[in-house]
């Protein structure tokens, strides 16, 4: 019996519940932080720039990027296999930050 006792209730001596997420950092909501655009205003396109690198560090990514066409069936073609470090950009797309 004590056996049983101990499943029904040894979950609730000396635990303190889950862990909660920490406190969410606090936002600058001045007039002076940028914030959407108001309606009717234009917003103006970022210059043209090609892509040139893909960095993502938090899982250690640093690769240039090559420009990639379409293959002979018409799908987009993959970076060379043989260097597998490299990443493809579709030159006939849009660059980074245009719209």
């Amino acid at each position: 019996l004590s056996g049983l006792a101990l499943m029904r209730n040894g979950t609730e001596f000396g635990e303190a519940g889950p862990p909660q997420p920490a406190a969410a950092a606090s936002l600058d909501l001045s007039k002076d932080a940028a914030g959407p655009p108001v309606e009717g205003e234009q917003v103006q396109p970022l210059p043209y720039a090609p892509a040139s690198r893909v960095k993502v560090p938090s899982i250690d990514v640093d690769a240039p990027v090559i420009d990639v066409n379409l293959d002979a069936n018409g799908w987009i073609d993959a970076p060379p296999a043989e260097d597998p470090n490299l990443a493809g950009w579709y030159q006939n797309g849009i660059a980074p930050g245009q719209r």
